[in-house]
């Protein structure tokens, strides 16, 4: 009986959330977080990805985004393999240098796999909604 009460009661707290996002689909259309409708660069987000999968796809963003991305080895592996880092800022618009940052690290010991899919996901997502600031209905550079 415990259990029953408590799916009952999870079900009445995601009623009222479900039909507000219904009134607000119509409305604005509401799209899930995360969701770009036509990405330039197709990446399936619901598998790992080994260390040269990770490297082609910072290489096709910056290739899909090249005022925007740039990707680069900033050192070797202990097993030799590129280290590659992605640059993200608008290179049209003044030095990176002299911009203020954020450093994403993923992957510090090779056995977390989670920080570079973390990591590339927050590189794919920012310039893939680079310019569109959905919520606000505007346009932001």
């Amino acid at each position: 009986m415990k259990n029953i009460k408590k799916i009952i009661i999870a079900f009445l707290l995601i009623m009222p959330l479900t039909a507000y996002l219904k009134s607000e689909e119509k409305k604005v259309g509401l799209n899930a977080a995360g969701l770009i409708k036509n990405p330039k660069v197709d990446v399936s987000w619901n598998r790992y990805y080994d260390s040269s999968q990770i490297k082609d796809i910072m290489i096709k963003l910056e290739k899909a985004f090249p005022s925007l991305a740039k990707a680069y080895s900033i050192g070797k592996s202990t097993e030799g393999r590129d280290i590659i880092c992605i640059e993200i800022t608008n290179f049209k618009k003044g030095n990176p240098d002299k911009k203020p940052g954020m450093y994403i690290d993923g992957n510090i010991h090779g056995n977390e796999i989670q920080g570079s899919e973390v990591a590339l996901y927050t590189a794919w997502y920012l310039l893939e909604n680079y310019g569109n600031n959905q919520k606000n209905n505007r346009t932001c550079r």
